[in-house]
């Protein structure tokens, strides 16, 4: 992997032109550098003055020929070397926006990763480390492209990083702080298998050094498996286990045995959020004044009533609750959007195949106060299929073609007292941009009803 600084005159592609490659474009021809970027569309928008292009069928071929290969995070690894057969060291010149990130910023990086709960854990680690008066700079999956604020972040207190697989897997740096949450097979039609995927999280912990910590979810091996590679201190977390850490008990939160705050302090929604809460808290405990970190914990705790996009009320219309999950997109989440929602449920789900078992998702559904699911998408699908197989005469609605036809045909089946609870257990691509377009879709839709 690349370990050099930027040098000047270096020839640097940008192998893909999305948010992340746009980002890094600005960066690198920001500092005066050859840049070419490489996208596999035939023409791309908002290209800077002096960028050369390398677009369609060929567009990962003779990298060679460049000093430096920035890796945007969907691109696979193994598409640069297939394409590059005569080059066969062609990842010793690979480097990430990340990468780059974590060699450039000064400042101390938390950084959350895992399978599920990502987002709302560096949601409640921004609050917690802002309650204690510090200055957070949010990057990442859930804030905007690291090198876009790579000023803020060398000007803050603390760096709270939301990073994914795609992101970990070459790093040559490790954050001072990391979190490993629960871990379960994600995003297997872009890795090769799941051992590839624990792989590729292992990463982010594999170059700590004494002084970093490292954070796993107790009880669950894959968690601490990722971790076990840190040479820093390693802890657990976990809300019913007494050996954890951070846990809870007897209705209060403990650190170390400490009695730091009451569970009842907790506003958000659902056991998988005590989780998250414990995690958070396990994370930004050491950067807490020791004799103020209960009254910052319980105040930050009690402010955190709810995050765009989890399990977030938007609307009650006619004594039926609408709800936003859009962030779950994967089976574990949805799961525990189910477990959290008492009321009767008519369920929103489907969306893009990720190659992922939906069998316990469909098994949750028959388990649970669902009256109705609507299903969108090609796991959509799947899910109904598993359902009937079970239960032939469920009700399921598979002909929407959208959003505002699903929100409307949900609205017509429930009745006051119910949810319409959009819990996908599935990527958005496809019939939405992302899961925030899909937010706002199913949001306006809403919106629209009378």
């Amino acid at each position: 992997m690349v370990l050099w600084g930027i040098i000047q005159g270096m020839k640097v592609a940008i192998l893909g032109f999305g948010q992340q490659g746009r980002s890094a474009t600005r960066y690198y021809a920001e500092r005066g550098y050859e840049i070419t970027v490489c996208d596999q569309a035939g023409a791309v928008a908002d290209i800077p003055a002096g960028v050369a292009l390398q677009l369609g069928a060929g567009y990962l071929n003779d990298l060679d020929r460049f000093d430096l290969l920035v890796r945007t995070p969907f691109m696979q690894p193994d598409k640069i070397t297939s394409a590059n057969p005569q080059a066969p060291d062609i990842l010793d010149k690979v480097t990430t926006a990340t990468d780059e990130f974590f060699k450039c910023v000064s400042t101390p990086i938390l950084a959350v990763t895992g399978t599920k709960g990502k987002g709302t854990t560096c949601l409640l680690s921004e609050a917690i480390l802002k309650q204690a008066g510090l200055k957070v700079c949010l990057v990442g999956n859930i804030g905007v492209p690291p090198l876009d604020v790579l000023e803020d972040a060398n000007a803050a207190d603390i760096v709270v990083f939301e990073i994914a697989s795609f992101q970990t897997m070459d790093l040559t740096r490790s954050p001072q702080v990391g979190v490993c949450l629960n871990m379960s097979p994600e995003h297997l039609d872009w890795h090769k298998d799941y051992e590839d995927y624990l792989s590729c999280k292992a990463q982010l912990f594999a170059n700590q050094r004494a002084g970093d910590k490292a954070i796993f979810a107790a009880g669950d091996k894959d968690s601490e498996r990722v971790v076990s590679g840190s040479s820093g201190r390693i802890v657990s977390y976990g809300s019913d286990n007494e050996q954890a850490y951070v846990h809870i008990a007897t209705g209060s939160i403990y650190v170390d045995g400490r009695d730091v705050a009451k569970a009842s302090d907790i506003k958000l929604l659902g056991r998988h959020n005590r989780q998250n809460v414990c995690a958070a808290i396990a994370a930004c405990y050491d950067y807490l004044p020791p004799d103020e970190a209960p009254a910052i914990i319980q105040t930050a705790l009690r402010n955190c009533t709810g995050f765009p996009s989890r399990l977030e009320p938007i609307r009650e219309l006619r004594g039926v609750t609408y709800i936003n999950d859009s962030y779950a997109s994967a089976p574990e989440a949805s799961i525990a959007a189910l477990e959290a929602v008492a009321a009767p449920k008519i369920l929103i789900a489907g969306g893009h195949d990720k190659g992922v078992d939906m069998g316990k998702f469909a098994d949750k559904i028959l388990a649970s106060n669902v009256k109705h699911v609507i299903t969108i998408g090609k796991t959509g699908i799947e899910i109904a299929r598993l359902i009937r197989k079970s239960q032939p005469d469920f009700s399921i609605v598979e002909d929407c073609r959208s959003m505002q036809e699903v929100v409307e045909r949900a609205a017509g089946l429930a009745a006051a007292g119910d949810a319409v609870l959009l819990s996908t257990a599935s990527a958005s691509f496809g019939m939405f941009k992302n899961y925030n377009d899909r937010a706002d879709q199913f949001k306006q839709a809403v919106g629209r009803l009378d």
